[in-house]
Order: structure tokens, then C-alpha cells, then sequence
């Protein structure tokens, strides 16, 4: 994975888990890195692109302009009946053989033109996106993507509100698919993120503002590395508990033998993000007592988000 990717993966990874009736692909348009508060995208609609696979592709490639000329060029190839492609990046590796076929021609652009208003390297991908972006939004298009810096022009779509819709995703929608690391087989990783994006829409369940300020930084700015509890899980066994996840020095370790549904998921992963944002509980007490400090602490309360009750096991 490529750093200048990680933005566009974040992206598709949040767009094709949400609603996205009438659209097909979302692309962002990077005004900051993706380090800032949030990113606007363009959201493709099917009326105005297609996602074509071919297996001679392989977009995994730097500089970013490379992967545009590579897709081009199996583009012009493949003598196929639209106007021009652009690479399109997610999780799954297949997605270096696929590419977003546009129903709309590409536009040359002199490189003064764009970048008279923009500092910076026009060859740099945030300069790029940057200045293309603000050069359609002038001219009264929704927004523009670069596909190939040719001398002094930069060939760019220029998409109108009938292939695309603007929208905002946020650091903490888009980012932990790409910052944190999943050292679990592909089936848990997926399984997982589904987890993450339905805590996402559960987290300002209560009067704590402590949980979601803990997920939006937890999911946007952290490095977290998730890992089976059988990879040498540094948690105690309590007797007559199962454990069900573990948080140590920016490690999340997570049974996945017990938590079988993203709902059971969440409730433990989301216990465990408030861990790693400082938040402890005293021992869980044995026989349980709904009045002891174990049941309003932060890790514990953030479970009541997911469904309204407590993990079965020991967190």
C-alpha cells in the first residue's frame, strides 16, 4: 500500500459500507492530508462511470501519476466505448486490476492555469488533487480529478452535478482502515471493520461525551494493531471467564472464536478503544452486581452503545 493510496482506500472502504443508492465509486478530493478533520469526496454515480477489472493492471505503483498512465493505457487497449479511466484503490488487492471507467472526456489543462493560485509542486499528489479540484469548482463544475501531468498541461475530468455529488467524510470515518494494522486473516479484518463502522453509527448514544471523542481520535489519529487472543495475549484468565479482548501498549487482541456478528464484535472492540484512550475500570466483580464502579466505567458504559448491554466475558 502506497501512502498517496491510503486516502483513496479510506474512501471506497467507508463509501461501499454506507448507503449508496445511485452511486458507484467515491473518490476524495485532498484539500489537507489526511491527517486533517475531513476530507470532501466526490461520490460517482452510475450514470457517470463504471469499475472495469482487467488482469493485465497492476496499480500498485509510484509515483500516483504512474498508476493514471498505467490504467490509461490498458484503458486505450481495451478500444473500450467510453471517454477515459482513472485508477480506484481499496483493501482487497484485486482492486490494483480494477479501474473507474468515466462516460466523460478528459480536459487538458495548462499547468500555469492551475497552479497559479496554488505553492507547491504541481507534480506533488496533494498539489495535484488540490489545484485541480479548485480550477472545475471555478469554472462550475462539482469538482475535477487529475489523470496525467504531461509537460506544461495536466489532462483532468471535470465532472458535472449529473455524474457526481459532493459530500464530507471525516478522519475518523475514512482513516482506520488504512492507519491501523490487522494482523488477523482477511475474514476477521472484514468482520472487524464491519464492527467499526457500526460503532460508528452508534456512538452518541448517551450523556458521556468521553466515548465518542475517544472512537473519532481512536479511529482517526491512532496506529492501533489488532491480533487474535491467541497470539500471545498478554491478559490474565480469570477462572469462570472467557476472555474476550485485551488492550496493551497500542495493541488490541480480540477472541473471534466467541465473537462470531459484528454487533458482539463491537461491544468488545469499542471496551477496548476506550482503553486506549486512558480509561480503566476496577476487576469485574464475581458474582456480577450491576451497582459496582466496574458498571459505570467508561470502557463499560461505551458497550451500552452497541446494544444496550454488557459482554458476556471478560474485557
Amino acid at each position: 500500500m502506497q501512502d498517496y493510496q491510503k486516502p483513496f482506500i479510506g474512501v471506497y472502504e467507508h463509501f461501499r459500507r454506507i448507503e449508496s443508492s445511485g452511486f458507484i465509486a467515491a473518490i476524495p478530493i485532498i484539500e489537507d492530508p489526511i491527517e486533517g478533520v475531513n476530507t470532501r469526496v466526490l461520490k460517482i454515480k452510475t450514470d457517470g462511470a463504471e469499475i472495469v477489472h482487467d488482469d493485465g493492471l497492476n496499480t500498485d505503483v509510484f509515483p500516483p501519476q504512474e498508476a493514471f498512465r498505467r490504467v490509461l493505457e490498458v484503458f486505450s487497449q481495451r478500444n473500450l466505448p467510453s471517454h477515459g479511466a482513472i485508477p480506484i484503490y481499496g483493501l482487497d488487492p484485486s482492486m490494483y486490476n480494477n479501474f473507474l471507467q468515466f462516460k466523460c472526456s478528459p480536459q487538458g489543462i495548462p499547468t500555469g492555469e492551475l497552479i497559479r493560485d496554488n505553492s507547491g509542486d504541481i507534480e506533488d499528489p496533494l498539489t495535484w488533487h488540490k489545484a485541480v479540484d479548485k480550477y472545475a469548482r471555478d469554472k462550475g463544475f462539482v469538482g475535477g480529478i487529475p489523470v496525467v501531468f504531461n509537460g506544461d498541461t495536466v489532462f483532468v475530468y471535470l465532472l458535472s452535478s449529473a455524474e457526481a455529488e459532493v459530500d464530507v467524510f471525516y478522519a475518523h470515518e475514512i482513516n482506520h482502515y488504512t492507519n491501523m494494522t490487522f494482523n488477523i486473516p482477511d475474514a476477521q479484518r472484514d468482520l472487524l471493520l464491519e464492527a467499526h463502522e457500526l460503532i460508528l453509527s452508534k456512538i452518541d448514544c448517551n450523556t458521556h461525551p468521553e466515548i465518542p471523542a475517544g472512537v473519532k481520535s481512536a479511529f482517526g489519529f491512532s496506529e492501533l494493531v489488532y491480533r487474535d487472543i491467541g497470539d500471545n495475549v498478554p491478559c490474565d484468565v480469570r477462572p469462570g471467564f472467557i476472555l474476550l479482548g485485551c488492550y496493551y501498549n497500542s495493541r488490541i487482541w480480540l477472541n473471534f472464536a466467541e465473537l462470531a456478528s459484528s454487533e458482539s464484535l463491537a461491544k468488545t472492540v469499542i471496551h477496548e478503544i476506550m482503553h486506549s484512550c486512558g480509561y480503566d475500570h476496577p476487576e469485574r466483580p464475581d458474582p456480577d452486581d450491576l451497582s459496582h464502579p466496574y458498571y459505570s466505567s467508561i470502557p463499560v458504559l461505551a458497550e451500552l452503545c452497541i446494544d444496550g448491554g454488557f459482554s458476556a466475558g471478560l474485557l
